[in-house]
């Protein structure tokens, strides 16, 4: 009976595009678990997503619909965290406006969830599809469905320095293991790199449920926050710091040893973003401050990286 099952709440962020946020809230309402609210915050400057989305709540009564009358802002950092604190479910799966569910992926890993008391978090493999439509790629963590040590894999990606997760799309968690800000690790805000800041909070509370079968498709186009050259700075900014709190608070990375060979490996792969940083050039007023805060954070972490490398 749909009044038994725990509550699901499925987030959706959105901005000022329609084609494929219609499919992502179809696949959310075509799931086969009922016990769904779907949680729509919009940071549009136009009424294209209001007015697509006012047609279905006319036949659909879990979706609630939030117009924020233009971006809240931090690239829409504070409309995800809106939708969190919005939702009412005893667990929560992002949905990206571009992506899409599979019609199962809520009903088999809330089962997961009810088998696995130890759980924080349970991922899949994904598909990743292009614009129109068609799988470019299928991503696969391991070759067969898992329970992970949480925090065994918290270090795994610490020294990979990768996201085997997946993106806010692909994971189920529990609202009650959210204590803070969401999209905050160790007290301080995630920038870019905001699912990888759950993930690693999740971890240090539990375990992870790997499902190798795929339950979501995750959209590849030109015009995604991925490919924006500022969130790949802000990226580096963030990998800092989960590298640097995690070891100071000796969660994931236990040994100084440890601490300084990873550490070794993030400066190596992102000293060319200062170049980077002094070829890009501001659009206006607001990012070149922006710009600014992010070449000062930016030098601050390879300062204090070559303090640490050079004192071995």
């Amino acid at each position: 009976m749909k009044e038994n099952l725990p509550l699901v709440s499925i987030l959706i962020p959105t901005y000022n595009q329609t084609k494929y946020l219609e499919k992502a809230l179809m696949s959310a309402l075509n799931q086969t678990y009922t016990n769904i609210e779907i949680i729509i915050c919009d940071d549009s400057t136009n009424n294209e997503v209001e007015k697509m989305v006012n047609r279905y709540m006319v036949n659909y009564k879990n979706i609630k619909y939030y117009n924020n009358c233009g971006p809240l802002g931090q690239r829409g950092i504070l409309n995800g965290q809106k939708c969190f604190e919005l939702s009412n479910g005893e667990y929560i799966n992002y949905l990206l406006h571009d992506d899409v569910f599979y019609p199962n992926k809520i009903e088999i890993m809330v089962n997961y969830f009810m088998d696995n008391k130890d759980v924080t978090l349970v991922t899949s493999s994904r598909n990743y599809i292009n614009k129109n439509d068609k799988m470019v790629y299928f991503n696969k963590f391991l070759p067969k469905t898992a329970k992970i040590n949480g925090e065994s894999l918290g270090a795994y990606m610490l020294n990979r320095m990768e996201n085997v997760i997946g993106e806010p799309t692909t994971v189920l968690f529990k609202k009650a293991d959210i204590e803070d800000n969401i999209f905050n690790y160790k007290g301080r805000g995630a920038r870019s790199y905001v699912d990888m800041a759950i993930w690693f909070k999740l971890l240090l509370k539990g375990n992870a449920i790997y499902i190798v079968e795929p339950l979501s498709s995750f959209r590849i186009h030109d015009t995604q926050n991925t490919n924006n050259p500022i969130a790949h700075l802000l990226g580096a900014i963030d990998k800092y710091y989960f590298l640097t709190d995690s070891y100071l608070d000796k969660d994931f990375i236990k040994s100084k040893e440890e601490y300084l060979k990873i550490l070794r490996r993030w400066f190596n792969v992102h000293i060319g973003k200062i170049k980077e940083l002094q070829n890009y050039s501001a659009i206006n007023d607001d990012e070149l401050k922006e710009l600014q805060q992010i070449k000062e954070d930016l030098y601050y972490c390879y300062a204090q990286s070559i303090k640490c490398l050079i004192a071995l």
